[in-house]
């Protein structure tokens, strides 16, 4: 896959988790992806771990994340996980 289709991918993923929560109005209480204990004070990662809402959205951008780097196994050069980086960090500086 090329450049084009991975970030195609990974706005893709945003748009879904964030339309899901927006057409239904609900998302079920859910841990984020990733370890609550292990976040800094202050980080967005704790901004996410104390909202269930964002916690739910979390998990399900790390699903499609997870097939999306199935798909990418073989990728040289590995961009989706240098664009998830580059992701993370546009993120953060919001």
């Amino acid at each position: 896959m090329n450049t084009f289709s991975f970030r195609a991918m990974s706005g893709l993923a945003i748009l879904l988790a964030s339309t899901c929560w927006l057409f239904t109005g609900t998302v079920f209480a859910e841990c984020p992806s990733f370890d609550c204990g292990k976040v800094k004070a202050g980080s967005i990662e704790e901004m996410v771990c104390k909202d269930d809402k964002l916690g739910a959205l979390d998990r399900k951008l790390a699903a499609v994340y997870g097939a999306a780097s199935k798909k990418a196994v073989n990728e040289h050069p590995p961009v989706l996980k240098a664009e998830q980086r580059g992701w993370i960090k546009g993120r953060n500086d919001c």
